[in-house]
């Protein structure tokens, strides 16, 4: 699989979700929690879960009385969330893409779900989508990597065995991207699959931002919504107004 298209086949396999099975559901939950009453969300807002995956979070969402609607980009996923959680909404959809005539209160994209695009006039295009989505007012909430602690303390090389698979990955600096390439070892066959994100720094979300109508109002650096430090914090989690 080339490098280009890279995430429009690997998040529909079952080597993504069983490489990446044990993500914490409980650090999930605290974050959401943590955003839910740091915005004090009200029952009935409506929130949509962009790049929503198998929907856990939109789930967990739905269960405390929030209108959810989740999005991604992946068929494989959503056929998955509409199976096993019929009370949400859920359609296949690439960020990239007008995201239809619904608005909603806030946007959430989680988990280092943006950045895949080769270019900025793409990153772009995908903001835009999000803040015409929006109630004006409306709030979006992206969470991302902090880009310059992963590429000062970038793990080049690790081995994974999850449900009997042997991953190998491997992780470089190409482009102003962080790369991970994943070699998949299952029944006596090689697979080769890659991941890149774009090392977005606060600067560049601001600019990003800026041209798309937003205002960042409030930036942290971890899922328990601490203060953001460029050098040490974990994450970027920004949340940003509409105009």
């Amino acid at each position: 699989m080339s490098k280009e298209d890279w995430f429009k086949s690997w998040f529909d396999t079952s080597f993504y979700h069983k490489l990446y099975e044990h993500r914490d559901s409980r650090d999930a939950q605290v974050f959401m929690d943590a955003i839910v009453d740091f915005l004090n969300l009200e029952q009935g807002d409506k929130v949509l879960d962009l790049a929503c995956g198998r929907g856990r979070h939109a789930l967990y969402l739905h269960e405390k009385g929030f209108n959810v609607s989740g999005l991604d980009l992946s068929k494989k996923s959503i056929d998955f969330a509409r199976k096993h959680i019929p009370a949400v909404d859920f359609e296949v959809k690439d960020m990239r893409e007008n995201f239809g005539n619904e608005t909603y209160d806030y946007i959430f994209n989680l988990f280092t779900s943006f950045g895949y695009f080769d270019c900025n006039i793409q990153h772009l295009e995908a903001v835009k989508n999000m803040a015409s989505a929006l109630k004006p007012r409306g709030i979006l909430v992206l969470d991302f990597m902090n880009a310059t602690r992963v590429q000062k303390g970038l793990v080049k090389d690790e081995v994974v065995f999850s449900d009997g698979i042997e991953f190998k990955v491997k992780r470089y600096v190409e482009d102003d991207k962080i790369v991970k390439e994943i070699l998949v070892k299952d029944d006596g066959k090689e697979l080769r699959f890659y991941e890149k994100v774009a090392l977005l720094s606060l600067k560049d979300f601001t600019e990003l931002f800026e041209n798309a109508g937003l205002k960042i109002k409030h930036t942290f650096g971890d899922f328990k919504l601490s203060p953001f430090s460029e050098e040490n914090s974990d994450r970027l989690i920004l949340m940003a107004e509409r105009n």
